[in-house]
């Protein structure tokens, strides 16, 4: 798999791969945001905060289902942003702690199920492991605690 990716990039042409930097960009760069890290937006912004007055989550409901860019923040206080389409997880995802550091990368298909190559990495920015989905089925996971590959 390794050798393919290698080979893929010195015979496939740089002008060739120009085209999906600016996607990637798109795909993973939010909206603009306000103070909170929410979604600036002429439409209403949902925003639940705990009794401590930190935020769990933000983002637009369009009929009664998640829609566009999200913030979620999970139980061990890790930051879940990425897009939502008709309540679905879709593209690529980002985990930062709170202090805004990179964890994870985990992407998703048009029907919210993990797919492809996601990374979990370390506090000290290293990868701790890698997970291979196909459309919800884990293939592969290979890591610190699963086992080395």
């Amino acid at each position: 798999m390794r050798r393919i990716a290698l080979a893929l990039l010195f015979v496939v042409p740089t002008w060739t791969m120009a085209g999906i930097a600016p996607s990637l960009l798109e795909e993973l760069g939010p909206p603009l945001l306000d103070t909170d890290g929410c979604a600036l937006s002429e439409e209403e912004v949902h925003k639940e905060r705990n009794e401590a007055g930190d935020l769990i989550e933000c983002g637009q409901y369009l009929d009664g289902s998640r829609e566009g860019y999200w913030v979620l923040r999970d139980d061990t206080d890790s930051r879940w942003q990425g897009w939502f389409h008709k309540g679905q997880e879709q593209g690529t995802w980002l985990v930062t702690s709170p202090s805004g550091q990179l964890l994870g990368v985990v992407r998703f298909d048009n029907n919210g199920q993990r797919h492809g190559v996601s990374y979990e990495l370390g506090p000290d920015g290293r990868l701790i492991r890698h997970h291979v989905h196909a459309h919800g089925s884990a293939l592969s996971s290979c890591g610190l605690w699963v086992g080395q590959c």
